[in-house]
């Protein structure tokens, strides 16, 4: 309730504005210590050779520790866009007007009070599928290569 009377004050209602800005700025802490673990236990050693060698540390950040830790980054966004694509109560929150109705919303309109329309429940269900899974396929080589890198041993 909080978050919302917040928001209200903020932005006008059927803003899609509190359902993006803390899902790009904070994430949850899963996705930082995600990353941090990820950082931690495969590059330990790289930013500290990098730093003997003479390198500043934003140097190290640019140049070795981020390109090296793009699968991460990949993972994490992946995680993200899934998490806020499905969330449902957020969207019955802030959005009211129809026409502005996330997926999740939409799907929702598909179930009335006495009855369900079934078929074209599991069709949009289906079409609401294709592009996680598109977004799956195309990322997949990311998933591959953080388990690989993140198997490496001490």
């Amino acid at each position: 309730m909080p978050t919302f009377l917040g928001w209200k004050m903020v932005v006008e209602s059927n803003s899609y504005l509190p359902l993006i800005l803390p899902a790009w700025f904070g994430g949850g802490a899963f996705n930082i210590i995600l990353i941090r673990q990820f950082i931690e236990r495969s590059l330990n050693h790289l930013d500290e050779a990098a730093l003997v060698d003479g390198e500043g540390y934003f140097y190290i950040f640019t140049h070795v520790i981020f390109p090296l830790s793009k699968s991460a980054v990949i993972v994490v966004a992946l995680f993200q866009f899934l998490g806020v694509s499905n969330d449902f109560l957020g969207p019955l929150v802030y959005i009211n007007k129809e026409s502005k109705f996330t997926l999740a919303l939409g799907l929702q309109q598909f179930i009335g009070y006495y009855t369900a329309q079934w078929e074209l429940l599991m069709a949009a269900a289906t079409m609401v599928l294709v592009p996680p899974i598109m977004l799956f396929m195309s990322g997949q080589k990311y998933f591959i290569k953080g388990i690989a890198v993140s198997g490496l041993k001490d």
